[in-house]
């Protein structure tokens, strides 16, 4: 994953984690997902950062004909720069 902050700086992370597959019939029901994530470095004022922490991602799940699905992510970490 990369953040692009507003003077285009960038911070480069990695992360895995879970989520249960949605049942068919469940449109509109919340699908949370737990993910680890790295801080790997980064460009400009985030070259060399390091850290990491946990995000839950909280999913509407749409439908699987929809391409796109609402979500809100919750982020708690670290970045040392």
């Amino acid at each position: 994953m990369t953040l692009t902050g507003a003077n285009g700086d960038q911070i480069y992370l990695v992360y895995s984690g879970s989520a249960p597959f949605p049942a068919p019939g469940t449109e509109g029901s919340i699908i949370v997902a737990d993910i680890d994530f790295e801080v790997t470095g980064g460009t400009g004022r985030f070259e060399g950062a390091t850290g990491g922490g946990e995000m839950t991602a909280y999913i509407v799940f749409a439908g699987f004909g929809v391409p796109a699905w609402p979500a809100r992510w919750v982020w708690e970490g670290t970045v040392t720069l």
